[in-house]
This record gives C-alpha cells, sequence and structure tokens, in this order.
C-alpha cells in the first residue's frame, strides 16, 4: 500500500513529466491541454485519406494517432520521429506498426521507397527547409503523394521578426510556403485549416490574432487555458479551404 508521500511524490513527477516541453511537442491524450491539438491533427489525416495509398511513411508521427486513423488506407506503413519516447508510446499502441528513430534531414530509405509520404508539423523545425524536401522527393515513387502541413507565420507569430515557438527554426506565410514547394515539386495544392465553430456563430476563423504574451508561459499551461477559453473542439469544426490563407492557422499541401 503506497504510503502519502509516496503518492505525493508520483503526482509531482507526474506533474513535472507534462510540463516538460520534448514530452509535450507532440499531441498526447493523457494530457487535457491537448484535447483540440488532436482533434485539429486528425482532421488533417481525415481530409488526406481517400489520397492515401501504397506504402507510407508518416514522418514526424509522434504517438503515431494518425497512422491509427488511416488503418487500412495503406498495404505497408513505417513511423518515423526523432523523439524515442514518442515512438515507445506508438509501439505500445500499436506492436505491428514499424518504427524508425531518425531525424527528417536524414532519412535512412532508399530512393522511390514509399507512395505516400506524411510530414504534418516538422519542416518549421528544420535548418535545411529546401534540402527535406527535395529528400522527400527522391523517397517518393513517379506517382507518389507527400501531404505536408506547416503553422501559418501571420497566425502563430504575427509580425514578430522570429517563431514565438521556440521550436521552430522558421515559420512562413502561405505564398512563401507555396513558392518553396513549387520550387521542389511539379504539381502543388496549397489548401488552409480553420476551425467553424458554431458556438460564435459559425462563420469566424479561430486563432486570428496571434497571443503574443502566451510563449512566455509553460507549453502545459497555454495548452490548459486554451481549452478553459472554447467548447470542445470537433472534427466537424475542422475545415480547409483554398481561399483566404492568411486566415487560417495551419498550411496544409498535397505535392506530387
Amino acid at each position: 500500500m503506497r504510503t502519502t508521500w509516496q503518492g505525493q511524490m508520483e503526482n509531482y513527477r507526474r506533474l513535472m513529466h507534462l510540463s516538460d516541453p520534448n514530452h509535450l511537442e507532440a499531441p498526447d491524450r493523457h494530457f487535457i491541454g491537448h484535447r483540440d491539438i488532436i482533434t485539429r491533427n486528425l482532421a488533417r489525416y481525415r481530409l488526406i485519406e481517400p489520397y492515401v495509398h501504397g506504402v507510407l511513411a508518416d514522418i514526424g508521427c509522434g504517438r503515431g494517432y494518425g497512422i491509427a486513423a488511416l488503418h487500412g488506407r495503406f498495404t505497408s506503413c513505417v513511423g518515423i520521429d526523432i523523439s524515442y519516447e514518442f515512438l515507445r508510446d506508438l509501439h505500445a499502441e500499436q506492436p505491428d506498426v514499424p518504427i524508425a528513430l531518425a531525424s527528417g534531414e536524414h532519412l535512412p530509405f532508399t530512393d522511390q521507397s514509399f507512395d505516400t509520404l506524411i510530414a504534418f508539423e516538422v519542416i518549421e523545425h528544420l535548418e535545411d527547409d529546401e534540402g527535406f524536401l527535395r529528400q522527400l522527393r527522391k523517397l517518393l515513387r513517379s506517382d507518389g503523394m507527400l501531404a505536408i502541413s506547416t503553422p501559418n507565420r501571420v497566425i502563430a507569430s504575427g509580425t514578430a521578426e522570429h517563431p514565438l515557438n521556440k521550436f521552430h527554426v522558421r515559420e512562413y506565410m502561405p505564398e512563401e510556403f507555396r513558392a518553396l514547394l513549387m520550387r521542389v515539386f511539379d504539381d502543388v495544392t496549397l489548401m488552409g485549416q480553420y476551425d467553424y465553430t458554431l458556438q460564435t456563430g459559425g462563420t469566424s476563423l479561430a486563432d486570428r490574432i496571434p497571443i503574443q504574451w502566451k510563449y512566455q508561459l509553460p507549453i502545459h499551461i497555454q495548452g490548459l487555458l486554451s481549452i478553459m477559453t472554447r467548447a470542445p473542439l470537433h472534427l466537424e469544426d475542422c475545415q480547409f479551404t483554398s481561399e483566404e490563407l492568411d486566415l487560417t492557422h495551419t498550411l496544409i499541401a498535397f505535392c506530387r
């Protein structure tokens, strides 16, 4: 039977674990502050689901929620992440999914290995963004498709000279992101993701104004404040558009 102090220490360790930025950089279902982040993330996988085929690689797969959501859409897959902890969680939930501990800048695969590549919320973390894209193009087969997303700089950091998120090397405005992708891929379709909330009349785009001060707070506090100020986000609230991209919080592109 645990003593009171042992229980207190266990709770303290759990709290410190949740406040560790490296632990929270990928969505975690066990942390309530990631409630809406997970919903937005899964909405992106739902968007690309009809186009997923063949051999799949999910780069920056985190804890593997996207791979689980796409189950049955691919013939085989591999989850790739730089975090051992995230991959450990993925393996615990989906032990049959092959995993690879690797950086997006050094992917250990031969050319033309994949029919579908996913790289959600990865490119903003890498120093050599164009080199990353050229590596992905080499990994794709002739009829392959890359689905890639990144935060919209207009919403994420506003007019700040550098990204407000300390994990980001850079962020992109919509036309900057499109131009970068078109330097590497022949066919690029760019869209933006926004939140359509019935609670605010059904027409507002969430997160239009960057909250400059929020990045001064620990990441777990940011998440908790977010869920306290809005009703739960549902998949049907997550919408995608090819217009008014400056008003969307996330940019997502299909590249061939």
